[in-house]
């Protein structure tokens, strides 16, 4: 019998959008396109102190899937994921806890490919892809062209890919990162086993020296995951369909690494086509290289720092630097015990902002692909 699965989604002010985002759990499907055995997932829902008609939209839902409404009054992300967390630890006949977002859409197969890849008991942990879908690329192409050139084809889903005629063969940050470094951590569609959930402590709360919160909450836990070795797969489609409108209502701070780092916001307008229009005009000003390092930070220096033996299973990264820098996490490791996402990124910044630009150099030569000044007009 295929492992039963806990879907923990908090919820705050997605009043004009769950009825969407419960349409596509509640459309869940087998592979043959069958529907799931009743009982195979349950809803737990967190309100987080929403002040719209959000928990009246969850508690009158009469979808197939039972579905539990919890109430979490401290505001906050990582506060509502690890309430929901608590509760599904109450009950290991769902072996599975699979973390998401209240705002993203669910492909038909999202229940059903998490519950096969644990069936056979190899993975602990799976980051399942979102990515905004298709249509939002395609009604911002200057954007999508500037991105893919400027960070790869890690920003689209393979079905974008095709509608848009980009080559990967010309991308320089690919998926194939996520297969050569394995630790993907995708909030969007974070499932692992409720042993390795329990085992790691669950999601927490993480201050910086300054008493400030460090936010991204899926990156901390990956962390946590990776130092207790945890066995990590992903899966890239069919991809979870993100929410576009942090892209189109606060692209600098997102594209400069601010957006996921400064807590929930209310970013609740109606999207019309102007703001399309807009994002589209203003692409050429957004801040790419900072996307660019936060993505080599979080999908390349992160999981080595986590976990060393990566380096050597891809010394082709790092080139000439791969020496110095196994030395570098060697000393960390024995000159500190590090359990917490925020006690390592000190040295993680210190990392990326050390090799960064090698790192990005040794991939665009083991791809084949021009320097970066010439193709995209940035300084090396």
């Amino acid at each position: 019998m295929r492992p039963a699965i806990d879907l923990v989604m908090p919820v705050y002010n997605e009043e004009k959008v769950l009825p969407e985002v419960l349409a596509s759990l509640n459309a869940q499907v087998d592979s043959t396109g069958a529907p799931l055995p009743r009982g195979m997932f349950r809803i737990v829902a967190v309100d987080n102190a929403s002040t719209d008609g959000s928990r009246r939209v969850l508690e009158n839902w009469s979808g197939t899937p039972e579905t539990i409404v919890l109430a979490e009054p401290e505001k906050g992300v990582v506060a509502a994921r690890a309430r929901g967390g608590r509760f599904a630890l109450g009950d290991f006949s769902r072996t599975i806890i699979v973390h998401t977002d209240s705002d993203s859409l669910f492909p038909g197969t999202f229940i059903d490919t998490i519950s096969r890849r644990f069936n056979g008991g190899e993975i602990d942990v799976l980051s399942y892809s979102g990515f905004p879908p298709t249509d939002y690329w395609l009604r911002v192409p200057r954007l999508a062209r500037r991105q893919f050139a400027e960070v790869g084809s890690i920003s689209f889903s393979p079905e974008s890919m095709v509608a848009l005629g980009f080559d990967e063969r010309s991308a320089l940050l690919t998926p194939g990162i996520f297969r050569d470094f394995q630790n993907v951590p995708m909030q969007c569609g974070y499932a692992m086993t409720k042993d390795i959930y329990c085992r790691v402590g669950g999601y927490i709360r993480e201050f910086n020296q300054d008493g400030t919160e460090r936010l991204g909450e899926a990156r901390n836990l990956a962390f946590r995951l990776d130092r207790a070795g945890a066995r990590f797969d992903h899966v890239l489609t069919p991809a979870v369909a993100l929410n576009p409108r942090r892209q189109l209502l606060e692209a600098k701070d997102l594209w400069a690494g601010k957006s996921y780092t400064q807590g929930m916001t209310d970013l609740r307008d109606e999207i019309v086509q102007e703001h399309y229009f807009l994002l589209d005009e203003t692409s050429a000003s957004l801040d790419y290289e900072s996307a660019r390092r936060n993505a080599v930070q979080r999908l390349i220096v992160d999981p080595c720092i986590a976990r060393p033996s990566r380096l050597s299973d891809n010394r082709r990264y790092f080139g000439s630097a791969f020496d110095a820098i196994w030395r570098r996490i060697e000393t960390f490791h024995k000159t500190n015990d590090i359990r917490l996402y925020v006690e390592a990124r000190p040295f993680s910044d210190e990392l990326t902002n050390e090799y960064y630009r090698s790192i990005v150099q040794n991939i665009l030569s083991f791809r084949g692909l021009a320097p970066l000044s010439e193709t995209h007009g940035v300084p090396v």
